[in-house]
C-alpha cells in the first residue's frame, strides 16, 4: 500500500534532492531499498514510501553507530594548526564533530596496523 505524500515527506524529499545536488549523499548498503529493475516506474507516492523506508533504516543505522561510538575516555591531544584546520574542514564537510573524525582516523590506523604481518 502506497503512502500519501505529505508536506513532511515532501520536505524530506526536497532535502535529499538538495543534498544529492551538493554531492553529500552516501550510499549505505544496509539502508538501500531494492526492487526489480524491470518493474514499472514508481508513482510519486510509491517513491515517497520507498524513500521513507530507506530514511528510517538509515536513521536506525546512524543511531546504532552513534551508540557504538559513545566516548568512554577523553584524550587531550596537541596537533599542528594546519592539521587542526584540515580536520575542522573535513568535519564540517561530513557534518560530524571533529572528535568523530579523530576517532575514525585512529580506528583506521589501528585496523591497518592490525593487518600488517608481525615479525617474531
Amino acid at each position: 500500500m502506497a503512502k500519501q505524500v505529505t508536506s513532511e515527506n515532501q520536505e524530506d524529499i526536497d532535502a535529499m534532492i538538495r543534498a544529492a545536488d551538493r554531492g553529500e549523499l552516501i550510499h549505505h548498503t544496509e539502508a538501500a531499498v531494492r526492487r526489480d529493475p524491470g518493474a514499472p516506474l514508481l508513482t510519486d507516492e510509491q517513491a515517497a514510501s520507498l524513500m521513507a523506508q530507506s530514511m528510517a533504516r538509515l536513521d536506525k543505522l546512524e543511531k546504532q553507530r552513534a551508540e557504538a561510538w559513545t566516548a568512554r575516555r577523553t584524550w587531550r591531544v596537541r596537533v599542528p594548526e594546519d592539521l587542526d584546520d584540515k580536520a575542522s574542514r573535513l568535519a564540517k564537510k561530513e557534518g560530524i564533530p571533529k572528535s568523530a573524525i579523530i576517532r575514525k582516523a585512529v580506528a583506521r590506523y589501528v585496523q591497518d596496523t592490525d593487518k600488517q604481518p608481525t615479525t617474531a
